[in-house]
C-alpha cells in the first residue's frame, strides 16, 4: 500500500466555511460539464478513453471498530457515527476489472483521531480540532476490509482537469512489458488524480479544522463528490440504502 502525503490542519479556527462553499458552488454552475469518458488522439489516430468510478465507503469512526463489531457486526451501529470515505477506481480502454487491482481512498479526519483529548473536544466540548486530509493508493482487498459498513456506487468523475491528467499519463506510458505496464500505470494514473485533487481541492482552507456536524468527514465527502461530479447541485442521500458491491474484482 502506497501512502500519499497528508495535509495537516492548523490550530487556528478559520472563518465559517458555508459562505466560501456557496461561492464555489455558484462558480461551478458556470462550468461546462464534461463526459465521464473523454477521448484523446494518439499518433495513430485512435482515441483513448478512461472511466473513473466513484464510491462512498462507510466504516466506524477511528477507535470505534470494537463497538461496531459488538453491535452485531455493525447492524446495530448508529449511522450517525459512520465515517465517510471517497473511493475512486480507474478503468481505461486497455484494461478491465480483472487487471486493475488498485483504488484511491481519500477522507477527512481529526489529525489525532485516536487520542482521548480529541474525542473529548469533539463529543463533549463540541469544539474544533485540527483536521487532516488522508489520501492513499490501496489494493482492492484493503478497500473490502476497510469499508466494513458498505461500499456505495455514486457515479463517474466528470471533472475535466482530472480526466485530462489521467489521459495524459495514460498516453505517456512507454513500457513494452504489458504486465509490468499495467502494474506501473495503475499507480501513475492514481498519482495524477492525487496531484490534481491536491492542487484544486485539498488546498482549500475549509479543511484546516474539523468539527462534528459542521465541518466533518460527511461535509468533506459531499464537497469532494460535488467537485468530482462537476455538479454543484449534488446532495448525498444520507438515508439511502447502502448498496454493498459484491461483484468479483
Amino acid at each position: 500500500m502506497k501512502m500519499m502525503t497528508q495535509k495537516a490542519g492548523a490550530t487556528k479556527a478559520p472563518p465559517p466555511t458555508s459562505v466560501r462553499r456557496k461561492q464555489r458552488q455558484r462558480s461551478a454552475q458556470k462550468t461546462l460539464r464534461t463526459r465521464a469518458t473523454t477521448p484523446t488522439k494518439e499518433s495513430g489516430g485512435k482515441g483513448k478513453e478512461v472511466n473513473i468510478k466513484i464510491f462512498r465507503a462507510l466504516r466506524p469512526l477511528d477507535g470505534f471498530e470494537f463497538v461496531h463489531k459488538l453491535l452485531r457486526n455493525g447492524k446495530l451501529y448508529p449511522k450517525t457515527f459512520l465515517h465517510h470515505t471517497t473511493v475512486l477506481e480507474i478503468l481505461s480502454d486497455r484494461e478491465d476489472d480483472n487487471t486493475n487491482s488498485l483504488q484511491y481512498l481519500v477522507d477527512f479526519a481529526p489529525k489525532n483521531s485516536l487520542q482521548i483529548e480529541t474525542a473529548f473536544k469533539l463529543l463533549v466540548l463540541r469544539t474544533q480540532v485540527p483536521g487532516v486530509i488522508r489520501h492513499e493508493i490501496v489494493h482492492k482487498t484493503f478497500t473490502r476490509k476497510y469499508a466494513s459498513s458498505g461500499l456505495e456506487f455514486i457515479g463517474e468523475v466528470k471533472r475535466k482537469s482530472i480526466l485530462e491528467a489521467v489521459l495524459f499519463a495514460l498516453s505517456s506510458s512507454s513500457s513494452d512489458d504489458e504486465e509490468d505496464k499495467n502494474s506501473k500505470m495503475n499507480t501513475i494514473l492514481y498519482e495524477a488524480v492525487d496531484r490534481v485533487s491536491a492542487e484544486e481541492f485539498y488546498a482549500s482552507d475549509d479543511w484546516r479544522n474539523l468539527a462534528l456536524c459542521e465541518n466533518d468527514c460527511r461535509d468533506f465527502a459531499k464537497a469532494y463528490l460535488k467537485y468530482l461530479l462537476n455538479d454543484s447541485d449534488y446532495e448525498g442521500n444520507e438515508e439511502s440504502a447502502v448498496r454493498t458491491t459484491t461483484e468479483s474484482r
